[in-house]
């Protein structure tokens, strides 16, 4: 959906979901994960689910957001960013676990 992008976020399901139903998993906003963020976290991390280390400077986020190029927009890509910075394009997404 990248060639589709508005430039703005959008009500959820604007964009058609991904190969798991999941809507609007990258290309809306990027999303901030729990966890810090550790260049190596794949190397030292089970490849599944890495946590990252118990603390840092940097939060990891995923899903390249309306606001970066589309080589950003695999939500198997994680990022960093200081854990103060406010920008438009980045969030975080509620679950539960059923």
């Amino acid at each position: 959906n990248y060639d589709n992008i508005i430039g703005d976020t959008v009500e959820v399901g604007c964009y058609a979901p991904n190969g798991y139903g999941l809507y609007d998993m990258s290309g809306h906003i990027g999303h901030w994960c729990q966890n810090w963020y550790s260049e190596n976290d794949y190397k030292e991390s089970h490849f599944l689910n890495p946590q990252g280390p118990d603390s840092g400077t940097h939060k990891s986020y995923r899903g390249g957001s309306w606001g970066n190029p589309a080589s950003y927009q695999e939500v198997h890509k994680r990022f960093w960013q200081l854990q103060v910075n406010c920008n438009p394009d980045f969030g975080f997404r509620c679950m539960r676990m059923v």
